[in-house]
């Protein structure tokens, strides 16, 4: 846990969302997403530190604007690593 990836989107962005592919289905990947505008003050976007959905795939609604975007693993299933396959931020309606 503690590990993150933070993504620059070049500029900043007004965000609808995000979609996070974990590596291994049937496991629980507690985390968070924050946003940051200079990439040193961050506010969460979405808190998903209580997470029991063991979805592969986690399809998050949300709206913000930032020039970085961050997601870090808070909690593991024991014997599972913070592995993302795939992490999508939105800046239009998705689903």
């Amino acid at each position: 846990t503690g590990h993150w990836l933070r993504v620059d989107l070049g500029a900043q962005t007004a965000l609808t969302g995000a979609r996070v592919a974990w590596e291994f289905p049937n496991r629980t990947y507690r985390y968070r997403i924050q946003g940051s505008t200079d990439g040193t003050t961050w506010s969460t976007l979405m808190d998903r530190t209580g997470n029991t959905d063991t979805s592969q795939v986690h399809t998050l609604r949300f709206t913000s604007t930032a020039r970085y975007v961050r997601l870090t693993v808070t909690g593991l299933d024991s014997g599972t690593w913070a592995s993302v396959r795939q992490f999508e931020v939105f800046d239009r309606p998705f689903s």
